[in-house]
């Protein structure tokens, strides 16, 4: 049964699932990077308009995505000063956290459970 479930994955999908761990896990890291990822990375949440349009209860999805973007950006304004360590020079000093691995993860098992 588990090679049966094994042999009807896409092959694209494990290259795409370890790289997903790798960003995860450098997350997870103190790190340097550009105010322009910190500020411009959760807008990639709004690529999730494309599936919700798709759906047949697309009124309910979207209603549900921009209340959940709202929650989202008031969590992450919050979350925020205990993540960014600094800010010199056009760069941002990051704390590294596992929230960005969680996330990740979960969003990948569920597009991946769904299809």
């Amino acid at each position: 049964m588990f090679t049966a479930i094994l042999s009807a994955i896409p092959l694209w999908v494990f290259p795409l699932l370890f790289g997903l761990i790798w960003l995860g896990t450098r997350a997870a890291r103190d790190r340097t990077v550009s105010p322009w990822l910190v500020y411009t990375l959760p807008l990639l949440g709004l690529l999730s308009l494309f599936r919700a349009l798709g759906l047949t209860e697309a009124n309910i999805a979207l209603i549900a995505l921009f209340v959940s973007y709202l929650a989202g950006t008031g969590l992450g304004y919050r979350m925020q000063p205990r993540w960014i360590v600094a800010r010199s020079a056009g760069r941002v000093h990051l704390r590294g956290e596992w929230v960005t691995m969680t996330t990740i993860l979960g969003l990948f098992t569920l597009n991946f459970a769904t299809g």
